[in-house]
C-alpha cells in the first residue's frame, strides 16, 4: 500500500511539473506573439514618424507612378491627417 501511495504521489508530482512546463511555454509563446503583433501595429509604425499615404478613394500609394501632378492625396499620421495636392513628382 505504501508503494502504491509513493507511486501515486510521484505521478501527481510529475503531472504537475509537466503541466507547469507546458503552461510556462505557452505563456511565453503568447507573450512573444503579442510583442510581434504590437511591433507590426499600424499605430506603432506611425509613432516612429512614418505615414500612410493614399488616394482619396482609400487606395494606398506605394509608388510615385500611381499618382499624377495636381492630384489630391491624404497622409495619415499618428495624430491626424494631411490633405495635399501634388505639385511635382520627382524620381
Amino acid at each position: 500500500m505504501d508503494n502504491l501511495k509513493i507511486r501515486i504521489d510521484y505521478n501527481i508530482s510529475h503531472i504537475s511539473n509537466l503541466f507547469d512546463s507546458v503552461y510556462n511555454k505557452s505563456k511565453l509563446r503568447l507573450s512573444n506573439a503579442n510583442k510581434l503583433l504590437q511591433n507590426l501595429s499600424p499605430k506603432t509604425i506611425l509613432s516612429k514618424g512614418y505615414s500612410i499615404t493614399r488616394k482619396l478613394d482609400g487606395t494606398v500609394i506605394k509608388n510615385f507612378k500611381e499618382v499624377t501632378e495636381g492630384e489630391t492625396i491624404e497622409s495619415i499620421l499618428l495624430e491626424g491627417k494631411l490633405i495635399s495636392n501634388i505639385k511635382k513628382i520627382q524620381t
